[in-house]
């Protein structure tokens, strides 16, 4: 899906879902919020506090720049909590993705701007924790309930700062033609680790290229490491990540990246893939059928390849479990994107009033029906006329799932990125890489929230 898409460019995840390309750009304004045919919802609030007075909340997000439907449909979510609330006023700045965050970060150094924003959780809130209002006493027990990946959206200082919305996973998307073309079974290709190393070797042995990728503009790395460390991380090491507590230089973070190396190693990469991005070249190969698989991190992507490629082309899977894994299936799977209350907000009761009411059964719903975004709660169950999106949907509610992807800093995801086409050309080790990004890590951990 496009928004899973627009999630890569912060994180992958996926997801996340990337933070990591708040790096450019300028403010761009948006337009006030105008709609008809709303969500349900009719959770009323009194404005400010019981005054009656004339409200406006001031909302950023890049979301509803994610899709062809976006503005319309978070305009009538917006209308839908204004009708029920007289008296209040959304005004809503969309703003790119890329200029997103340096209005954000302009905005919490000044403590001025948006009352209610988009955000992604755990250390990436956390670095914004001077401006953000914790939520875990603030959202109704049964919002709080029916939120899918909450334990993973948690900040290391223990803060819910993000209410998540929209939900992801990663998979493994493969062409099944192709694979019957090279002589491969491919119900088998992909099964286990061990598979999928043999089918890099036989595809590649043919010319044929096995997994569509881009090192150059980096975020390659990052999207491997979220599936391999979600995997090799157990509950107590999850914990302990999630919180701050376990570094880089653990000895399973080296294992991860060394399963890169070894795809490298068993010809998984093209020699071409270094001079190629992620966004899009990698995306545009699998589609346009010149490479075998991808890991992919939205549905949106299946559906395009099979368009591109013929009915039952393509395949949605679990990405193999990784040799030492203590989990016998899990994917990185998490929170989309999620919504947070600013601590200079207007009236902050109405702030999370409205945040419940974008996270709403009703509100999901709307966005699902429009702008194909898989709902976190786990009372809204949804279908899709598509049986790969379909798939898809059944490897996010997994229930064994979770994400690694918001534990990192965004200062140890640069050095990933700057340092993945390095890696799989052979010009530095996995060693020295991690040894700088934990560094990178401690640095920014020990400045959350300043």
């Amino acid at each position: 899906m496009t928004n899973t898409i627009a999630r890569g460019l912060r994180l992958l995840a996926l997801v996340a879902s990337i933070a990591v390309l708040a790096a450019c750009g300028s403010a761009e304004e948006g337009s006030n919020s105008t709609a008809s045919n709303g969500a349900d919802d009719q959770t009323a609030t009194t404005p400010a506090g019981g005054s009656g007075e004339s409200v406006t909340l001031e909302v950023w997000s890049w979301l509803p720049n994610d899709h062809e439907n976006g503005p319309d449909t978070y305009a009538q979510i917006f209308d839908a909590f204004e009708e029920a609330n007289p008296g209040v006023t959304i005004e809503l700045t969309a703003s790119p993705y890329t200029t997103f965050w340096d209005s954000w970060r302009n905005a919490s150094i000044a403590q001025v701007g948006p009352d209610v924003i988009s955000m992604y959780g755990g250390a990436t809130a956390g670095g914004y924790a001077s401006s953000l209002v914790p939520l875990q006493d603030l959202l109704s027990p049964e919002t709080a309930e029916n939120l899918r990946f909450i334990d993973s959206t948690v900040s290391p200082d223990g803060n819910l700062y993000v209410a998540p919305a929209g939900s992801y996973a990663y998979y493994l998307l493969y062409n099944a033609q192709m694979l019957s073309d090279a002589g491969l079974d491919p119900d088998q290709a992909f099964a286990t680790w061990d598979d999928l190393l043999a089918t890099c070797e036989a595809l590649s042995a043919q010319g044929t290229t096995p997994f569509a990728s881009g090192w150059s503009d980096g975020y390659e790395l990052e999207g491997y490491m979220y599936i391999f460390m979600t995997q090799l991380l157990d509950d107590e090491g999850f914990e302990s990540f999630v919180t701050g507590q376990l570094p880089l230089t653990d000895e399973r973070f080296a294992e991860g990246m060394n399963h890169i190396v070894e795809m490298n190693e068993a010809g998984c990469f093209s020699e071409e893939s270094l001079g190629m991005t992620m966004y899009y070249d990698a995306f545009d190969e699998v589609i346009a059928g010149e490479a075998v698989a991808f890991p992919a991190g939205g549905g949106d992507t299946a559906v395009s390849a099979e368009e591109n490629n013929g009915e039952g082309s393509m395949v949605v899977a679990p990405f193999p479990m990784v040799p030492g894994s203590p989990h016998e299936r899990i994917s990185d799977a998490g929170p989309n994107q999620g919504w947070s209350v600013t601590n200079w907000a207007v009236d902050q009761d109405l702030a999370v009033a409205l945040i419940e009411h974008i996270l709403s059964p009703e509100s999901q719903q709307l966005l699902w029906e429009n702008t194909d975004l898989p709902p976190n709660r786990s009372d809204l169950a949804v279908e899709s006329d598509h049986p790969l999106f379909d798939d898809y949907l059944g490897i996010i509610e997994h229930p064994t799932n979770r994400t690694t992807f918001m534990a990192f800093t965004d200062a140890a995801l640069a050095i990933f990125q700057r340092e993945a086409s390095n890696l799989i050309a052979g010009r530095t080790s996995v060693e020295a890489i991690l040894e700088e990004a934990d560094a990178a890590q401690q640095r920014a951990l020990s400045e959350l929230g300043q």
